[in-house]
């Protein structure tokens, strides 16, 4: 008997603690979305990205595009990542593949790796644009190669694109690989002059 009881508290205690964890995250959340409102980027994200994957309570698209717009149009990646991938799924927005396409670019050469993981898989899969086997290839490595939670799959998806292309496609792709990562994910290291 004494085991029911103690169960029973045990499990009043695990519900208490989860709502207490529930509120802390409804009014982290709060404290996020007046920061997002007040045009902070940084906060306009994580908001955005919270309302967008339900991390801090549930999913709730439009708002979390509502964040996410601004955030994008200020070329943050992570916005333009999620806000492509609201397009491709038509969440919180009218569904609308080529633009999330265009907004997956756009992140990918910002250096997102996941955007350049979704970008990639797309363009193998032939999602919202044609297929493009050694494209796909190109952003894909790029996603292998940094961290992120697609990596994995990323060099799964490139080891089975390379099974697919000729070597002098291979070599085509590694040889385009090499100039994008010289010419546009290189990070710039001088500073503008200043203007005296």
């Amino acid at each position: 008997m004494q085991f029911f009881h103690l169960a029973r508290l045990l499990s009043l205690t695990f519900l208490w603690l989860s709502l207490q964890i529930s509120g802390s995250l409804a009014s982290e959340l709060s404290d996020l979305e007046s920061l997002a409102k007040q045009g902070n980027q940084a906060a306009q994200v994580a908001a955005g990205q919270a309302l967008f994957t339900g991390n801090m309570g549930e999913a709730n698209y439009k708002k979390a595009i509502s964040y996410l717009k601004p955030a994008a149009e200020a070329d943050h990646p992570v916005a333009k990542r999620l806000l492509g991938l609201a397009y491709m799924e038509g969440k919180g927005v009218t569904k609308d593949e080529k633009f999330g396409i265009k907004l997956l670019n756009e992140a990918a050469k910002l250096k997102d790796a996941q955007a350049q993981y979704y970008l990639g898989h797309a363009l193998h899969k032939g999602i919202g644009i044609d297929a493009n086997l050694i494209t796909a290839y190109i952003w894909l490595s790029l996603a292998s190669e940094a961290p992120n939670p697609h990596q994995t799959d990323a060099q799964e998806e490139v080891s089975r694109i390379k099974r697919i292309l000729a070597p002098g496609q291979i070599e085509q792709a590694n040889a385009i690989l090499a100039s994008l990562k010289h010419l546009y994910l290189q990070q710039k290291t001088e500073q503008p002059n200043d203007i005296q």
